[in-house]
């Protein structure tokens, strides 16, 4: 601390005596930064312990990551010795040279000041020990990490150990989130593209913020420069490169597209990237399509080596490996559904993972065992070999029984790595039951055997014994996070940016509760449920829900609300919304910003773009326009009829429209609400009746224009939406359709 000069961080401090830094060529370039700055916040001991005269034992009661700050004064060369770890080697002793490779011994020498000791860099550890000390020093963390909200995804629940597990995961993602996912901020602290598949889901899940996940597929984009394949580990120095993550990197665009909506970066990313990334694993297609011989990339199956299920590696090396062709099809679909949603051509990827996969299971299933081998030839199939094309759908239905019973009997003979996707089958395959076993196992293979360590934040595998240099804070094992928000709870993006939710949960007979929030671009939903009452989900207006739930269980989806703005409440009142209302519901579509909305005192509780007329406004008979003022719902059809039913003349047909089934026609769709009007002259009676016009609030097969003036004169919605209105508003609900310009004429 004698080298440390005084006040050297104090503003105006006389550096003239320094030596200037040395400056060479470089080729960096300044940007403006992706991401918000780091969050810190001082975190204290929980525990502190004299253990002898000068020797303190600190536990900050679970694994932080930050600088650790003391603060003590003693005489002038005064040596202290501290010892930072992430276990103990014994009670209240530190294991400072951790498994995880890293010694974290050092010895500050004091200056005679009253002084705060700093120390290199940020670290991972859970445990201290001072040593030497003069006097009882105060310390702390300054911990640090990607802006993190607690209650921005939450679960609670009747199965103790899925909330714990939730928990591990939470708390491994937060830490691991340090400017990038890094792989462990202990030891590498570099951010690997297969750890970003795993990790940058889960984060965005917690957070709903997808801007670390936007710069972590633009760092490995940039690592074209040194190889069109991508690199393994971005940003930085080390060279590594390894084959099946490179091709994780369109699953790392597809997350982070669907969960933002993002279509101007996803597009240039795509502009950027897809034409040097396959056209570098072309080169090594055999004749059947398969990659085959990729060997200045490594292969990694899974790590450690030694929970690869005896994968036949060796032998598989010069071949077409399963494991790395899986990925290869997988990798080429989601390029094939991202040019679908972004107006792209997706032909060309369609057409080569149409090819690989017909190849993949001629050459790589075994038609004796209905099992997928690790290699053509190969006699072995490993777990990793089968549970990965069925989570990608490369699995023939036939197929699928015998998959499932290998999982049954191999449970997660895997890594950390590779359990996701064998979860993932369990789920595609139609086994919720199994994939929640496994989840909430206590086989040694499981997050239970992170918890029975100690562990605080999930690990780099199962158990501290099983790899040699095991870390514990490693957030590539924090898949739980998003496999129960999309699977146990049910929640994912129906649309890019979650313009529609769906809502599947598959929810084990042994779970009797639970109540799951998660943030999305709109605001939160909360889903609770409970046996004897179903599902109740909340969502931000506005958002459109796909349910699928069991049969026989009840689901109740309401909006949470928001207050008016002050513009929107002044045109309510111009109209005098509350002598026609009152406080119950009421409809209020908006021609300016095509927005159909239920308001509810001075709260909207339930939103949905809409499409008001092309014509504009107007209320005279044929003039295929929509009336503005005061109507009501006088009638509504379409109970129980199905999602698409075509209704003519008002009355159902046994017609039933599918998406991408063209027509020209302009149908009216699954749900009618017929409107009234109630003002004489403007909107009722003579040639400018709406219910002799046959104005209806109804679904459409023209979904893609809703948002601006398309209809002949009715108010569309969504298919979606049309049913969640239908049962929100009753019959004899007032509705009222302004037009800004029309109300200060």
């Amino acid at each position: 601390m004698r080298a440390i000069p005084a006040g050297w961080r104090v503003n105006g401090f006389d550096d003239s005596a320094w030596r200037a830094p040395l400056c060479g060529r470089q080729d960096h370039e300044f940007v403006e930064q992706m991401t918000p700055p780091l969050e810190h916040w001082r975190a204290n001991p929980r525990v502190v312990e004299k253990k002898a005269e000068g020797h303190y034992f600190y536990d900050f009661g679970m694994e932080v990551v930050g600088h650790t700050r003391i603060r003590v004064k003693g005489p002038e060369g005064h040596k202290l010795e501290v010892r930072h770890g992430e276990e103990l080697s014994a009670p209240a002793t530190v294991r400072y040279e951790m498994r995880a490779k890293c010694v974290y011994q050092e010895f500050p020498i004091l200056s005679g000041r009253d002084e705060t000791i700093e120390f290199f860099d940020y670290r991972a550890f859970r445990y201290m020990e001072v040593l030497n000390a003069p006097e009882e020093p105060e310390v702390w963390v300054d911990v640090r990490h990607h802006p993190f909200d607690p209650e921005a995804a939450t679960l609670k629940a009747s199965d103790d150990l899925l909330v714990r597990i939730w928990q591990l995961c939470k708390n491994g993602v937060q830490f691991g989130a340090q400017g990038s996912f890094l792989d462990c901020p202990s030891r590498e602290k570099g951010q690997y593209l297969g750890d970003a598949l795993i990790t940058g889901h889960s984060h965005v899940v917690l957070t709903g913020d997808g801007s670390l996940l936007a710069k972590a597929i633009q760092d490995f984009a940039h690592s074209r420069r040194i190889c069109p394949g991508l690199m393994a580990v971005a940003p930085g120095s080390l060279m590594q490169e390894i084959a099946e993550y490179s091709l994780q990197w369109p699953l790392v665009l597809r997350t982070y597209y669907d969960y933002t909506g993002d279509a101007e970066f996803t597009q240039r990313m795509l502009d950027d990237v897809l034409p040097g990334l396959f056209g570098y694993f072309e080169q090594f297609e055999s004749e059947n399509g398969l990659l085959t011989g990729v060997t200045e990339k490594w292969v990694l199956v899974d790590w450690p080596d030694n929970l690869r299920d005896g994968y036949d590696y060796e032998y598989a090396k010069e071949r077409e490996n399963t494991v790395l062709n899986a990925f290869y099809y997988a990798s080429l679909d989601a390029v094939a559904g991202l040019c679908r949603d972004l107006d792209r051509d997706p032909a060309p990827y369609e057409r080569k993972a149409a090819h690989v996969r017909e190849a993949f299971v001629r050459h790589l299933l075994d038609a004796d065992t209905h099992l997928f081998v690790d290699a053509p030839g190969s006699s072995h199939s490993s777990l990793h070999a089968n549970a990965l094309p069925l989570a990608f759908g490369l699995a023939p239905e036939d197929a699928v029984p015998a998959i499932v019973d290998l999982i049954r009997e191999k449970r997660l003979s895997c890594g950390v790595y590779i359990a996701p996707f064998v979860i993932e089958a369990c789920y595609r395959a139609g086994e919720p039951e199994l994939a929640y076993d496994l989840i909430t196992s206590k086989d040694e293979h499981s997050w239970h055997e992170m918890l029975k360590h100690g562990a605080t934040t999930c690990m780099e595998a199962w158990g501290p014994d099983q790899k040699w240099n095991t870390s514990w804070c490693h957030p590539w094992s924090s898949s739980p996070v998003y496999l129960i928000a999309e699977r146990v709870a049910g929640l994912r993006p129906a649309e890019p940016g979650w313009r529609r939710i769906a809502f599947e949960p598959r929810v084990p007979a042994s779970l009797e509760h639970f109540a799951f929030r998660i943030t999305i671009p709109q605001g939160t939903v909360d889903v609770t449920f409970s046996r004897e009452d179903g599902f109740a989900l909340t969502t931000p207006p506005g958002v459109p829900v796909r349910a699928e739930v069991p049969e026989g269980v009840k689901v109740a989806v309401t909006h949470a609300p928001r207050q008016l703005s002050e513009p929107q409440r002044g045109v309510l009142e111009a109209q005098d919304w509350r002598q026609h209302v009152g406080d119950g519901p009421g409809v209020w579509v908006s021609v300016d910003d095509q927005t159909l909305r239920v308001v509810r005192g001075d709260a909207i509780i339930w939103e949905s773009p809409c499409a008001t007329a092309e014509k504009g406004t107007g209320s005279e008979k044929d003039s295929f326009k929509t009336p503005l003022g005061w109507h009501e719902v006088f009638a509504k059809t379409g109970h129980g009829a199905a999602w698409g039913q075509v209704f003519r003349s008002g009355a159902p047909t046994p017609e039933v429209w599918k998406p991408g089934q063209g027509t020209a026609e302009d149908l009216v769709l699954t749900r009618v609400l017929f409107l009234d009007g109630l003002e004489p002259g403007r909107n009722k009676g003579g040639n400018v009746d709406s219910r002799a016009r046959y104005i209806y609030i109804h679904g459409t097969n023209n979904e893609a224009a809703l948002g601006s003036p398309s209809s002949h004169g009715c108010v569309r919605l969504r298919n979606d939406d049309v049913i969640a209105l239908y049962d929100l508003v009753p019959e004899g609900a007032r509705v009222l359709i302004t037009e800004t310009r029309q109300v200060s004429e």
